[in-house]
């Protein structure tokens, strides 16, 4: 199952420290638009502030990035952008790169963001999965 994944998703896995996120990334062939490094970046020293145990991030930071291809831009489509863009821009522009990836591989989307999940999903893309739903899916 091909699948993209979104910042929150990693954000959340570095945070937290389950283990959950790599059973998921085991099972999956997951990946990312090259817009998450920028979004790391932005958003590093919050990231570090909410982790009690930074070396044991940069581990999980190793073992995420190796289950996680990552595309860069260039490599989409233009018609798949402007669709994704005209999705997202009512609910959060910069979605944008991880929903044209979406479209770009015919892959789901892993997000825990709901207000996105659920206005993309009013929109008519139901490509999208929690980790939950993610979970169930690996279980069965």
């Amino acid at each position: 199952m091909r699948v993209v994944v979104d910042a929150n998703i990693i954000f959340s896995s570095l945070i937290k420290g389950n283990p959950v996120y790599l059973k998921i990334l085991n099972n999956i062939d997951a990946y990312a638009p090259d817009f998450i490094f920028i979004e790391i970046e932005k958003y590093e020293k919050r990231i570090l502030k909410k982790v009690s145990n930074t070396q044991k991030m940069k581990e999980i930071i190793f073992k995420i990035f190796e289950k996680i291809t990552i595309i860069p831009k260039i490599a989409l489509r233009k018609t798949n952008i402007k669709k994704a863009y005209n999705l997202c821009r009512d609910i959060d522009e910069k979605d944008t790169p991880y929903v044209a990836l979406a479209l770009e591989l015919d892959a789901y989307l892993w997000t825990n963001d709901k207000k996105l999940a659920n206005k993309l999903r009013e929109k008519g893309f139901s490509k999208i999965l929690t980790t939950d739903e993610l979970i169930r899916i690996i279980e069965r």
